[in-house]
């Protein structure tokens, strides 16, 4: 499926669907899937999933969102306000034991203090 028809199906998804912790998922999977193109969208997209997760005590999404807020102020030179939604998700993942992401995020920190 491309890129055009996977976001197409999760939007579809996310306008059908009344379960807040999917809709959290898909924001953040369309957060992700804008995130080389177009990441002001993506900024978007895991902005209100940040703020949905919150609602929820979604602690995880909610890093996952904190991660693609970083990464999208990354793509648009916005380093510091990046490094500091970085190191917030990073805090968040080491707290929840998401070792993968906890080790993305770490990553990605290093990627942004060589700026």
């Amino acid at each position: 499926m491309g890129s055009v028809e996977k976001r197409d199906s999760l939007q579809n998804r996310y306008f059908i669907t009344t379960d807040a912790y999917e809709k959290i998922v898909l924001l953040n999977l369309l957060a992700e899937s804008y995130l080389d193109d177009n990441p002001v969208k993506s900024l978007n997209y895991a902005s209100q999933a940040r703020s949905l997760a919150q609602s929820e005590l979604d602690l995880n999404e909610k890093a996952k969102a904190l991660y693609l807020m970083a990464a999208s102020n990354y793509k648009q030179a916005n380093y510091i306000i990046a490094y500091n939604f970085m190191v917030e998700a990073n805090a968040i993942f080491k707290k929840t034991g998401d070792q993968l992401w906890y080790a993305k995020s770490c990553l990605e920190l290093g990627k942004i203090n060589e700026r």
